[in-house]
């Protein structure tokens, strides 16, 4: 019996390919793009075994069970682009869009499509939580960064000459500078604004005796800057009550025979506020400077020119020509007063003799 020759496979109608006929019912062929224009069957590898059993029939050969065992052929391994009916997830994964960052092409797309209001409220959002970012960290370093500056109190200088001493009545005027130098350890410029100081003896801390004032000064950073405050000490004999300020300072000065010269010791009650870049931090402290004697043993005299029995007690001798005056200006100052008050009521008394009646 003659052997019946194989059929030809058909060609493709649209490449002009041939394609193997599947020897499978149920075989359907599955073109797949962008790989190539030859059409591929599910069972290809069945009807290759079943086409090699038809050609060893047709030789007269009988057909072995090699030709139908797959784990003694040998597997050819197909490149990259071979054929299947399904992608592979590898295929899927690659017909996809490459990522760019956390978001996505799908992502980018849906962003791409959202109104204009809602992308100026996103980057508005995106501009408030980096400024609140920013400050924040701005606020950490200063706390724990930066130290506050360090302020050293060098004392009161007085004028060289007493002539700028100013005795009017019961009260003395003196100007004076206050001498500070402040340290700044940061690598910023600060600035110290509206320092003020009142001064007291240090044995009266009721009744001041001056006071200090400077608007505004800049601390160089990284150096120690000395600052000059101007201030002015005053007395006044009426406001000292138990004459306490006077004593101390007759004592201190050296102006009696048992008492040695001494620098007066001032306290200075003093307010400021220290500016870092856009902070304010309010210091109040209250230390005690030296001042040297701002007033002679002549000049006191002046001062308590109608206080006699005080000038005696101090033992600053006889008063002086000027004081005895005002002593005896002072005495008949009181004595008229005195006797004006009694000619007023001698004269109510005659115009309401009821009331002088009641009395």
């Amino acid at each position: 019996m003659a052997s019946r020759p194989l059929p030809l496979p058909p060609a493709n109608q649209e490449t002009g390919h041939e394609v193997s006929v599947p020897t499978q019912p149920n075989a359907r062929p599955v073109y797949l793009q962008p790989y190539h224009d030859s059409a591929v069957y599910e069972d290809d590898s069945m009807m290759q075994r079943t086409s090699q059993s038809f050609q060893d029939e047709a030789k007269g050969e009988e057909p072995t069970l090699s030709a139908f065992d797959t784990s003694t052929q040998q597997h050819h391994t197909e490149p990259n682009d071979m054929y299947f009916a399904d992608p592979t997830y590898a295929e899927q994964g690659m017909s996809r869009k490459s990522r760019r960052g956390i978001w996505s092409y799908d992502d980018r797309r849906a962003f791409q499509r959202q109104p204009w209001w809602l992308k100026l409220l996103r980057i508005l959002a995106f501009i408030l939580l980096f400024g609140l970012i920013v400050a924040l960290s701005v606020v950490m370093l200063i706390v724990l960064f930066i130290r506050p500056p360090n302020i050293g109190l060098q004392g009161l200088n007085l004028p060289n000459s007493t002539s700028q001493i100013q005795i009017q009545d019961e009260s003395f005027t003196v100007n004076a500078s206050l001498v500070a130098v402040v340290s700044n350890p940061n690598y910023i410029s600060a600035s110290v604004n509206n320092l003020t100081a009142i001064a007291y003896d240090s044995n009266a801390r009721v009744t001041s005796i001056g006071n200090c004032s400077v608007p505004h000064r800049t601390i160089q950073a990284r150096a120690n800057t000395t600052v000059t405050v101007p201030c002015e000490l005053n007395y006044n004999l009426q406001q000292d009550k138990n004459l306490t300020i006077i004593r101390d300072l007759v004592r201190r000065c050296g102006l009696i025979q048992s008492s040695s010269k001494q620098s007066l010791q001032i306290l200075l009650n003093t307010h400021l506020t220290i500016q870092v870049l856009a902070f304010h931090i309010p210091i109040t402290v209250s230390p005690t400077v030296s001042v040297d004697c701002p007033i002679t043993k002549q000049e006191v005299k002046e001062l308590l020119g109608s206080h006699s029995d005080v000038l005696q007690e101090l033992g600053l001798g006889s008063l002086s020509r000027r004081a005895v005056m005002d002593s005896v200006r002072e005495r008949l100052r009181s004595f008229i007063a005195q006797v004006t008050n009694s000619i007023d009521y001698i004269d109510d008394t005659e115009e309401n003799p009821i009331l002088h009646e009641e009395m």
